[in-house]
């Protein structure tokens, strides 16, 4: 008889074990995700976070908030069939991203023949060389 009292207790301590287990568990993997923030240069475009689309028709939508999973991501942000802004990006465990994916000035465009190495804007000295050679600067 004290055996069988031994046995159930053992039951219901391991029961209550795995609850809590599972219990850590799902509040671990939730909190292990972080966001994105994303920022737009103005309404009307279209937000593109590892190919999921968010329209932004107008500033009060703004800013995008997108939760991902750690690691790579990629964000773009179209207006029309025109590419604003391309950037590549890592989240954190638990962390957020705050991302500006264009270039700061509002009216300016890149396109891919000005883009780095890494697929940035080109370097302000590369611009201001193409700056000067375009107003007939001094040589």
């Amino acid at each position: 008889m004290v055996l069988s009292l031994i046995a159930t207790m053992a039951k219901r301590v391991g029961i209550v074990c795995v609850v809590f287990l599972i219990a850590w568990h799902l509040i671990h993997n939730q909190s292990s995700k972080g966001k994105a923030i994303v920022h737009v240069p103005k309404a009307g475009v279209v937000v593109s976070i590892d190919n999921l689309m968010f329209p932004v028709p107008s500033m009060a939508e703004a800013p995008v908030v997108c939760e991902l999973s750690p690691g790579r991501h990629r964000v773009k942000i179209y207006h029309g069939l025109l590419t604003l802004g391309d950037q590549r990006f890592f989240v954190e465990p638990g962390k957020d991203a705050v991302l500006w994916p264009y270039p700061h000035n509002p009216g300016a465009v890149v396109s891919p023949a000005r883009r780095g190495r890494r697929g940035g804007p080109a370097p302000a000295s590369s611009l201001a060389i193409r700056v000067g050679r375009s107003t007939g600067g001094a040589r």
